[in-house]
């Protein structure tokens, strides 16, 4: 990483510091999503199973497999589980987090989705969408800018909480939750 890199991602870091422990969230359901899920830093009893089996996962594909993890724990017995175009580590992750898990191809009725953030994978999952849904999209950023396809995804009529962790958004189709879009740090 170069130094321009190094900058612009610290004062990113910065501007978003003061929602990472959940400061500043009234919302009840997001103030516990961000401080029990997303931004939880006591260690699940699995890390360390994970960690030797994947020794060269390090840096940030460490804490995105970890976010997963959490998210499918969350979600708890997602029965399906969709990883479109998603590397082995990560679904290994989830399934770590849910045992219960299954992989499908088709997103109709599964609770958590696990994409790349491409404009195809948008517009399948948004096909398929339902109030119970959680999406994770992963790479949502490039040179600091948000890709056009987590914009599409977290600007839909349908989608009611998101949570920008600079590399993975996590979006909520709940129309129970209050509307809300939070930036914060992963």
């Amino acid at each position: 990483m170069n130094l321009a890199e190094c900058i612009r991602m610290s004062w990113c870091r910065l501007r978003r510091i003061g929602h990472s422990r959940g400061f500043g969230i009234q919302s009840p359901f997001a103030y516990r999503m961000v401080t029990e899920v997303l931004c939880q830093r006591r260690p699940y009893h699995l890390y360390a199973d994970l960690v030797s089996l994947m020794p060269d996962l390090k840096g940030n594909r460490l804490k995105v497999c970890r976010l997963l993890m959490r998210l499918a724990n969350y979600c708890q017995s997602p029965a399906t589980f969709v990883a479109v175009d998603v590397p082995a580590e990560e679904k290994a992750y989830v399934l770590a987090g849910c045992r219960h898990t299954r992989f499908i191809d088709k997103m109709d009725g599964c609770r958590l989705v696990v994409v790349r953030a491409t404009l195809d994978s948008v517009n399948s999952v948004l096909d398929a969408v339902h109030t119970d849904m959680v999406v994770a999209m992963t790479d949502i950023s490039e040179k600091g800018k948000p890709k056009p396809a987590w914009q599409q995804l977290k600007g839909a009529a349908s989608a009611v909480v998101s949570f920008d962790l600079m590399d993975v958004g996590v979006v909520f189709f709940d129309p129970k939750l209050p509307h809300m879009s939070y930036q914060m740090n992963l």
